[in-house]
């Protein structure tokens, strides 16, 4: 029985080219090139992973979390308050507006 919080599936050794849905995923010694990697919100883990030159996509619950946060940008700008959501600064592609 999987637990809450658990990933199921390993990724292991050299992708390039391809599709990689990152949920319920451990990604151990992998090297992902120029792959599309997709993340919907799941548990991910990982230990000595490399990424070249892949797009994201988020979906799901995890774009909904972007497009939140993204709704904060600028809001704290001369308030004295440190913003940390400049990681958001990723542009969301079209086909994920709505």
């Amino acid at each position: 029985m999987k637990q809450e919080g658990m990933t199921s599936k390993l990724i292991t050794g050299y992708h390039k080219d391809e599709l990689i849905e990152t949920d319920g995923c451990h990604f151990e010694n992998a090297i992902l090139e120029n792959c599309i990697i997709t993340y919907s919100g799941g548990d991910v883990t990982w230990n000595n992973m490399q990424i070249k030159h892949c797009t994201f996509r988020f979906l799901g619950d995890a774009l909904k979390t972007i497009k939140f946060l993204k709704g904060f940008q600028g809001a704290f700008e001369g308030k004295g308050i440190e913003s940390e959501i400049n990681l958001m600064d990723l542009p969301i592609p079209n086909e994920f507006k709505n």
